[in-house]
């Protein structure tokens, strides 16, 4: 799917790409600081994601009653 980088996050030696798809969707990838230099990440280009994972996240879930 194609992407573009909206921001590039240093985490020590892993570096996240914070991404939005064509739909509007954001996603992230993290990648080692090697790969992301390979790659000459920047914010504004456009790069071709596949997901290897997936993790989805919804606000509808409630914390459990710990009463």
């Amino acid at each position: 799917m194609e992407a573009m980088v909206e921001r590039v996050v240093h985490l020590g030696f892993e570096v996240r790409a914070e991404l939005v798809l064509d739909d509007g969707r954001r996603v992230s990838a993290q990648v080692t600081r090697d790969e992301a230099e390979a790659l000459e990440l920047h914010d504004g280009q456009i790069v071709f994601v596949r997901a290897s994972r997936t993790h989805v996240f919804s606000g509808a879930a409630k914390p459990p009653d710990r009463s």
